[in-house]
């Protein structure tokens, strides 16, 4: 699952045009989708009464939502089928920010803070499919989390911050922490095929660097260009590293691309775009069919493609305009989804759209709420993608009216 910072920069900008309406990456299903194509299910209640929710699903379709609840984090389990596992609780004084995360086994793991001496701990806890909430483990004293990745093997990358500082550590499927590794100003950090990560920095002068991290260790490092415009970073199932950053200044700018293998060969640089007129803004989704889809916002809207495996053309996007705002990505198993939230007077609901690359769908409400009343309450959205799955949560309160007060997910299989 991707930095919540860095999906929000895009949404919040490439997603005003295009992605306006928000994008959710999952992980595509191990076996084909049927004829007519994939299909939200009914809208389920998760829970009542309960705050800032997170979410996480895995490439079975396994999905686990936790939130808020009463001096307590609740997690609770869902099933490909839509089965509701039992409510568990794990109590604590400090639920301001916490993160959940899924690995291929269905093991959950959970990040949040405790009180410690003289501060505050960073503790991280397992919850197996089967059996108790495991013991805590801490991962770092007085810093707050950022974001959870979880690699094939079911090692966790666990980014935290303190102030202005970031880093990250590596939980192992046994328990251990790794070593601390520094993060740059911008970084992404993405899971890869080896069972190890990789991370993509953006340093403060420029300097684009990947990292190659197994086992905790950032075992090589390549320098691959410099720009001081956005760049981002995805990964292809085989495990190539694609990263496509700006070149030139604002006015006149250059899409460029770079491959780095498996085993470390580093391609040329190679242009995925003539000049571009107020390019800004980029977002490279890694889908499970192998295909890595760019997107990015110009003077004449937001454009995007597919970034090709070979020196070549790209199939291009041409401008769109997608309605709605509080928006997130994900990304199913050929396309990528966008998922947007109307939250007005009267007229509550959540839309999706595809974009494959080349075309954008139709909208469908995905969830609603006739009746419901903004001035009395407010809502969240989240989701969560995984081999080709999504999972989309939304959290609503309402004063005015109780049987609003709920946690609704669906489910794009």
């Amino acid at each position: 699952m991707r930095a919540p910072a860095r999906v929000a920069a895009l949404v919040g900008g490439l997603l005003g045009g295009l992605l306006t309406a928000g994008f959710t990456v999952l992980p595509a299903p191990a076996a084909p989708a049927p004829a007519r194509g994939p299909v939200w299910t009914s809208p389920q209640v998760v829970a009542r009464e309960a705050h800032s929710p997170a979410v996480a699903v895995n490439p079975a379709g396994v999905a686990v939502v936790a939130w808020w609840c009463d001096h307590s984090i609740c997690v609770r389990r869902r099933s490909p089928d839509g089965g509701l596992g039992r409510t568990a609780r794990i109590p604590t004084t400090n639920a301001a920010s916490f993160r959940v995360a899924l690995d291929r086994d269905g093991t959950a793991t959970l990040l949040h803070t405790a009180p410690g001496e003289g501060g505050s701990v960073l503790l991280a806890q397992r919850l197996r499919p089967d059996g108790p909430v495991g013991d805590p483990v801490v991962v770092e004293e007085d810093a707050a989390p950022v974001a959870l990745d979880v690699s094939p093997t079911g090692d966790v990358a666990v980014q935290v911050r303190r102030d202005a500082r970031r880093w990250l550590r590596v939980l192992a499927a046994d328990g251990t922490v790794g070593p601390e590794v520094p993060l740059g100003a911008e970084s992404v950090v993405e899971p890869a095929a080896d069972g190890g990560f990789r991370l993509f920095d953006q340093d403060p002068d420029g300097t684009l660097r990947l990292r190659v991290l197994r086992d905790g260790d950032v075992v090589a490092e390549v320098t691959l260009g410099t720009s001081e415009a956005p760049a981002d970073l995805a990964v292809r199932t085989d495990g190539t590293a694609v990263a496509a950053w700006w070149e030139g200044p604002r006015a006149e700018r250059r899409l460029r691309v770079r491959h780095v293998g498996p085993a470390g060969e580093v391609s040329p640089v190679r242009a995925l775009t003539g000049t571009v007129e107020g390019g800004r803004q980029l977002e490279l989704s890694a889908l499970p069919d192998g295909r890595v889809l760019a997107a990015f916002r110009s003077r004449s809207g937001v454009r995007g493609g597919v970034v090709p495996r070979q020196p070549g053309p790209w199939m291009r996007l041409g401008p769109a305009v997608l309605t709605g705002y509080d928006n997130l990505l994900a990304v199913a198993r050929d396309r990528v989804v966008v998922v947007s939230l109307v939250d007005t007077w009267m007229d509550h609901h959540v839309s999706a759209h595809a974009w494959d690359g080349r075309r954008v769908s139709r909208s469908t409400r995905i969830i609603e709420a006739p009746g419901y009343d903004n001035d009395c309450g407010s809502s969240d959205l989240v989701v969560a993608s995984g081999g080709g799955h999504v999972l989309v949560a939304n959290r609503r309160s309402h004063s005015c009216r109780p049987r609003y007060d709920q946690l609704v997910v669906t489910y794009r299989r």
